[in-house]
Order: C-alpha cells, then sequence, then structure tokens
C-alpha cells in the first residue's frame, strides 16, 4: 500500500526533527485529555467511532511518511493497511500490540513510529467504544507533535475534522457509524456514494492475507462469524 497521493506531494521525510522526544513527552499524549486541547477535543466529540478510528489511521499515515527515510516503516505500513480493512469490517484485521523496544533506538525516529504502532494495537480493540475518542486524539495529538510545525498539518486536520462531523454526525443513536474509505482524507475528495463503494471494494480485493500477518485469514474470519466470503466487497 502506498501513500496517498496528497501525503506523497508535502514530502514529509525531509522535514527537520524539530521535536523533544522523551518518555514524558510520549505519556502526556498518551494521558492527554479534554483540558489539554479543549478545541480539539470538542470537535472529535462530534464525530461517530468509526470514522473517529479512521481518522486516527489517517494520522498514522502522516506519521510513517514522516519517518520512511529515517527508520524503517514497513511494519507500520503493515499495520495501517489491516486497519483500513478493519473499517470495512473489524473480521478483517488482528493487530497485535508491539514488542517492547531495546533501549539504544534513535530516539527521535525509532521511537515515535514504535509508540505510533503500539496506540494504534490498542485503538484496533477499542475503536466501537468510548476508547474510539481517546485513542484517535492520542494518535492525532502524536502527529502533531511530531509534525505540527508543518504548514500543511493544522490546515488538513481543521478541515477533516469539519468534513467528519458534517458527514457523520455523534447523535447519540447508538451506531459506531459507516465504512470510510481511505480517501475520504485527501483534502480534494467528494463524497459520492458509488465511487466510495467502488473505493471500499477495491480496498478489501486488493488484500492478501498471505503477505499481511496482521490480516485475518479466510477460516479464521468465518470463525469470528463473519458471513458471506471474505476478501469480496460486497461480501
Amino acid at each position: 500500500m502506498t501513500f496517498p497521493t496528497y501525503l506523497q506531494s508535502l514530502d514529509l521525510a525531509a522535514w527537520p526533527l524539530d521535536f523533544s522526544w522523551e518518555p514524558i513527552d510520549a505519556n502526556l499524549i498518551w494521558t492527554s485529555n479534554d483540558e489539554d486541547d479543549p478545541r480539539l477535543a470538542q470537535a472529535m466529540q462530534r464525530i461517530k467511532p468509526t470514522p473517529l478510528y479512521a481518522l486516527g489511521i489517517a494520522s498514522c499515515e502522516w506519521v510513517a511518511a514522516r519517518f520512511e527515510s529515517h527508520t524503517d516503516v514497513s511494519d507500520l505500513r503493515l499495520r495501517i493497511e489491516a486497519a483500513w480493512a478493519a473499517v470495512i469490517d473489524w473480521r478483517y484485521a488482528r493487530i497485535t500490540d508491539v514488542a517492547p523496544l531495546p533501549e539504544d533506538v534513535p530516539r527521535l525516529t525509532v521511537r515515535p513510529a514504535w509508540f505510533c504502532s503500539h496506540v494504534m494495537s490498542h485503538a484496533f480493540l477499542m475503536f466501537t467504544g468510548q476508547e474510539a475518542l481517546n485513542d484517535a486524539h492520542a494518535l492525532v495529538r502524536l502527529c502533531d507533535h511530531v509534525l505540527g510545525r508543518h504548514p500543511a498539518f493544522e490546515p488538513w486536520l481543521s478541515q477533516t475534522l469539519r468534513r467528519l462531523a458534517t458527514q457523520f454526525p455523534q447523535n447519540d443513536d447508538g451506531s459506531a457509524g459507516r465504512p470510510i474509505p481511505r480517501s475520504f482524507f485527501d483534502p480534494a475528495f467528494v463524497w459520492d456514494d458509488a465511487r466510495v463503494e467502488d473505493e471500499l471494494k477495491r480496498t478489501i480485493e486488493a488484500l492478501d492475507p498471505s503477505r499481511n500477518p496482521y490480516l485475518r485469514a479466510p477460516a479464521g474470519m468465518l470463525d469470528k462469524g463473519f458471513t458471506g466470503t471474505p476478501y469480496r466487497y460486497p461480501a
């Protein structure tokens, strides 16, 4: 899975490593709450859980693109691919947590990329409930921490939050929200039902669980209650 065109055009990997990364930075991102950034929290509270989870994945793509020339992000990208499948049906994915890092890894590159995978694994387990907000909030804050000075990030985030709240408003009807295509997070995206269905179909049918350990095998999906034919859309 290649990076989206809008991210490729930004050349994020060339941006200076103009941030700090100490244990306290990770802790502050993970434990951030409404009081730390009330505007962000209020904007995210207006959005349903599944689209919030998708926002977290899109933020992970920014992080992966940011570090791709500094460290190996191939595992993170496989996790991202599986996470996009989970937006359509959670049974496609089996995103496990990452192993602890050795102490001597590069602090400004390997550690934030690892932290992204760690938070994303928790987000996968919890994305249909209240934790969807907390985990998506942490992933957005991580992206802001490592890329917040890039001139494209804040406009992208503001526009994306507005569009998500318009398309998927949190109305307390108990639903998590419908599947959302990856291309929704491209600033040039315009919603069209036929286009959305076509992209969801292409996303699912391009997957190969034999090449991605974070995708579930068809038999495993059926064991989890999946109905229809795995890796076909509609199933």
